[in-house]
């Protein structure tokens, strides 16, 4: 109840919330991290989320600085950046229902980010070789990175794919594999790459 109440006089914060979020195109991929993040689609709920979780209103501020810094710079009045999270996202395209479990030290530099994406804390996703003139990944729908995993080069993750905690990731993964260890491995599901695992 307290909660609620504390929720209703905070509102007015959230004004420049709801300004940058109706003059967003792309008002469904925030939709889609809402319902990730466990909530529903309305602006009572993106004021509760901005609130709550620090790691949201991250994912949200760099959603709205791709199309006006200026937005960005206002909300950040209202909402200071948080200091206590290191985590940051870099992609000239970015999925819906992105979704950061901790977030502490965790690095998100990509070509484009698929649907659904769940990262994990101490993860690096960034520069290594370039490959087709690309240094950064490219990374599909539905991938999980876990703990402590680095994601380098211009290389492509596929849909579908889930990457273990400490995997050292610089080579392409088809869909729907499984990624372990370092050097990494590639388990895939029977009848694919090898009968199941490619080294």
């Amino acid at each position: 109840m307290m909660e609620k109440v504390f929720l209703i006089l905070t509102i007015w914060r959230s004004i420049p919330v709801f300004i940058a979020f109706h003059s967003l195109r792309n008002k469904q991929a925030v939709m889609e991290d809402m319902r990730r993040w466990g909530e529903n689609e309305t602006l009572w709920s993106l004021h509760k989320l901005f609130v709550r979780s620090k790691l949201f209103r991250r994912i949200f501020l760099t959603r709205v600085s791709f199309e006006s810094r200026k937005l960005q710079k206002i909300v950040r009045l209202f909402y200071k950046p948080a200091e206590d999270f290191s985590v940051d996202v870099i992609s000239k395209k970015i999925g819906g229902g992105f979704l950061v479990c901790h977030g502490n030290s965790t690095i998100v530099y990509a070509q484009s980010i698929g649907k659904n994406f769940l990262v994990h804390q101490n993860v690096t996703v960034g520069r290594g070789k370039k490959i087709d003139g690309n240094n950064v990944p490219d990374i599909g729908d539905n991938v999980f990175i876990g703990t402590g995993a680095i994601v380098i080069g211009g290389i492509h993750i596929g849909n579908n794919v889930k990457i273990g905690a400490g995997a050292l990731v610089n080579k392409d993964v088809p869909d729907n594999c499984t990624v372990v260890g370092n050097p990494m491995r590639i388990i895939c599901k029977k009848g694919m790459e090898d009968e199941g695992i490619v080294n």
